[in-house]
């Protein structure tokens, strides 16, 4: 190393110049040499080849040292430089979230091992290069994960020595980050379908292993024969096929391969020969799930019951119903795979077993449905109607002769109806006797009654009561309230309210009563209003005025009937008006 002496001496002779070192990364500094002031080079032989270290040099006079002048850190040994370029990047075993890259080492190393490589990828298109691995990669090959599924990447290699990073590689060929197409797995479970004395049917399952098969490839050779030939000159897809054109009594091998873009799946054969003849089957019903073997229908529609089955030869069917050769109203058709039991109006008394029996030379097979007619029930009858306690009805009927065969629920449904609606409303919705008393009826009103039977399929024609009920009133039934004797006044007085009407909340088919205490003299006409309509003459509503208090009665309410309603009393001295909300709900 040298250096020049400094220009400022400090206004003392410099005598000498003091060298010190330090290995690189490290803090302390250790003494290597002196020289004199005319001297200004110094070599230090006492190092270790390949070692970095750094060098510090000051000025002495008799005044002390100088500052001091640092080297940058220097290695010992020969002069090296970066290393050069590796190969292009090759990539293999590509998949959606990670690609193989591998690379050769560069033929110059820069006078150095090369220490190790930086790895970069980038989306095509993109500017931005993003190191795959903070540490140097000490291998020529490198897996590279956490890729984006469908999208192409490049990637360059930069080796590194001592010296420092070399020059890039050259850009890797764009590559799509997706899974390959592995050809099909093993095809599964081979087997024959049927046979004739022509030709011979077969079926298998897809392979489990591998990407989705395209098409298969199906082979075929006589026994005896050693080569294979194809059923088909190309691929054909589905999971069944039927050779033709065979000898009738020459047992045939078959094997099957499935084939797709990424190449053809292993071969699976057919583990013994098949003979081109109808194979020998005992009679079995081929059912999955399209029959169950209990059967509800309503009557009046089609009874229908559909069979198909196989075996070989093919067998002969019969119907029974309850055990009893089936020869009746029902129409039966056949044939050699299928059969078809037909009742185009069922009756209740279709009820019952069915059993369709199967036999050929080979055996035996049965199967059973059991069928249950429904219909809606019948009414009841005789309905009579009795007030044993004031405001209520007791309701008596004979039962329906449908409600005890029935197994599934079947009750009564009982409805009231004042007589001045037209509407019906539920009082009691599951009643199983043939006995109901309903409550809650209103003194001096009019009451229709209905009775429904109702099962699983629907509700029975109403029996209705012929002529309405008239509930007695109660005798004296506003005695007990003390209402003090109403004297009308002795003069002229305008119409107001003592005590208004009231905001009443009804639940829907529940009577509603409003009421209201009033004065005037002479006493005051009153008319009542629902919104800007007139009520009064309707006869849907009921109302009174007598005694200072006007009544309005509103049967049966239903949602309609909730909105505002308006009592306007007048006389010759004015008129006064009172309004009230009713809010049907339920």
């Amino acid at each position: 190393m040298k250096w020049k002496a400094p220009r400022d001496n400090g206004g003392k002779q410099v005598t000498s110049f003091v060298i010190e070192r330090r290995v690189a990364g490290k803090k302390s500094w250790n003494r290597v040499g002196e020289v004199n002031s005319s001297t200004t080079i110094f070599s230090d032989d006492k190092v270790e080849e390949g070692q970095a270290y750094q060098y510090r040099i000051r000025a002495v006079n008799t005044m002390g040292m100088s500052d001091p002048l640092e080297t940058e850190e220097v290695c010992a040994g020969e002069p090296i430089e970066p290393p050069g370029t590796t190969s292009q990047p090759q990539v293999s075993n590509i998949t959606k979230n990670t690609i193989t890259v591998s690379w050769t080492p560069p033929a110059h190393d820069g006078g150095a091992p090369v220490l190790g490589y930086i790895l970069e990828r980038r989306k095509k298109g993109s500017n931005m290069w993003v190191q795959v691995h903070n540490e140097l990669l000490t291998d020529s090959k490198h897996v590279v994960d956490g890729l984006v599924d469908d999208v192409e990447y490049e990637f360059r290699v930069t080796s590194v020595n001592r010296a420092g990073a070399g020059a890039p590689s050259s850009i890797s060929n764009a590559v799509l980050a997706k899974d390959p197409i592995r050809a099909p797995g093993l095809v599964r479970n081979l087997c024959v379908s049927d046979s004739t004395n022509s030709s011979i049917s077969l079926s298998w399952t897809p392979p489990e292993e591998g990407h989705e098969p395209s098409g298969y490839i199906l082979e075929v050779r006589p026994e005896g024969a050693k080569e294979w030939m194809k059923a088909t000159k190309i691929p054909f897809a589905g999971t069944a096929f039927t050779v033709a054109g065979l000898q009738e009594r020459m047992k045939y091998l078959f094997r099957i391969r499935a084939v797709n873009e990424g190449g053809v799946g292993e071969p699976l054969e057919l583990l013994e020969g098949v003979m081109a003849m109808p194979p020998p089957a005992t009679p079995r019903f081929d059912i999955h799930g399209k029959l169950k073997n209990q059967m509800v229908v309503r009557a009046g529609t089609a009874l229908c019951l559909h069979l198909s089955f196989a075996g070989s030869p093919p067998p002969e069917l019969t119907w029974f119903k309850d055990g009893i050769l089936c020869n009746g109203r029902e129409i039966i058709t056949k044939s050699k795979d299928h059969s078809q039991f037909l009742i185009l109006s069922s009756q209740r008394s279709d009820s019952g077993v069915y059993r369709a029996h199967l036999k050929n030379d080979y055996g035996e097979a049965h199967y059973d449905v059991s069928v249950r007619i429904t219909d809606f029930p019948r009414p009841p009858k005789n309905l009579r109607l009795e007030e044993e306690v004031p405001g209520t009805v007791t309701l008596q009927w004979d039962h329906t002769p449908d409600l005890a065969d029935d197994d599934e629920g079947a009750h009564y449904i009982i409805l009231k109806r004042d007589a001045s609606t037209p509407s019906w409303f539920t009082v009691a919705e599951c009643v199983f006797n043939s006995r109901y008393t309903v409550t809650g009826l209103l003194p001096g009103r009019k009451y229709y009654f209905r009775v429904i039977a109702q099962n699983s399929i629907g509700d029975s024609d109403p029996l209705d009561s012929k002529e309405p009920l008239i509930i007695s009133k109660e005798k004296e039934c506003i005695s007990s309230l003390l209402l003090k004797e109403y004297v009308p006044p002795s003069h002229l007085v305008k119409p107001s309210f003592l005590l208004p009407l009231k905001d009443h909340a009804v639940y829907r088919g529940h009577d509603c009563t409003m009421s209201c205490a009033y004065q005037g003299m002479p006493t005051p006409q009153a008319c009542w209003y629902k919104g800007e309509s007139k009520i009064s003459d309707s006869p849907r509503f009921w109302h009174s005025t007598a005694n200072g208090v006007c009544t309005l009665v509103i049967p049966s309410s239903g949602a309609k009937d909730g909105g505002e309603y308006t009592l306007v009393l007048e006389n010759p001295l004015g008129m006064a008006k009172c309004s009230c909300n009713l809010v049907i709900f339920g």
